[in-house]
């Protein structure tokens, strides 16, 4: 039996988890040409390095298949799109966060699906599911 988690849902959006919010959509992984790329501070520093290697490199994206392109590649195109996006995705969730921020400061109560669903949609412009609310649960 499926119960929607939005009618039995308790936790509330406090400060805390808004900001545990705000670093999981802002760390997911970006797709650029099928590619999922793990964006977190650390990978993002690897990549770079990387794409100074000349010749082809073997390295795994965010669902661990390994992948092989050459350091040009990485340097010339997907790294400027992973940044470029990253950029929109930011600017995206940081108005959310703020949103947030202020409705949490009128004592207005959300739930932490309602954030999570939020931020979500958002960024994805697609409507957020069970499923996808067990995915980042999972995180």
């Amino acid at each position: 039996m499926n119960i929607d988690i939005k009618l039995i849902e308790t936790l509330y959006l406090d400060y805390e988890n808004l900001r545990e919010l705000k670093v999981i959509f802002e760390n997911s992984s970006i797709t650029i040409d099928s590619i999922p790329f793990d964006v977190d501070d650390s990978s993002l520093v690897k990549l770079k390095m990387i794409s100074n290697i000349n010749g082809e490199i073997e390295f795994k994206d965010a669902n661990n298949n390994i992948l092989s392109l050459s350091g040009s590649e990485l340097k010339n195109t997907y790294i400027p799109l992973i940044e470029s996006n990253l950029g929109t995705r930011f600017n995206t969730i940081n108005k959310r966060y703020n949103l947030f921020k202020n409705s949490l400061s009128a004592e207005e109560i959300i739930t932490y699906y309602e954030g999570a669903s939020a931020f979500f949609e958002d960024l994805y412009d697609t409507s957020f599911t069970q499923n996808d609310f067990d995915n980042l649960n999972a995180l």
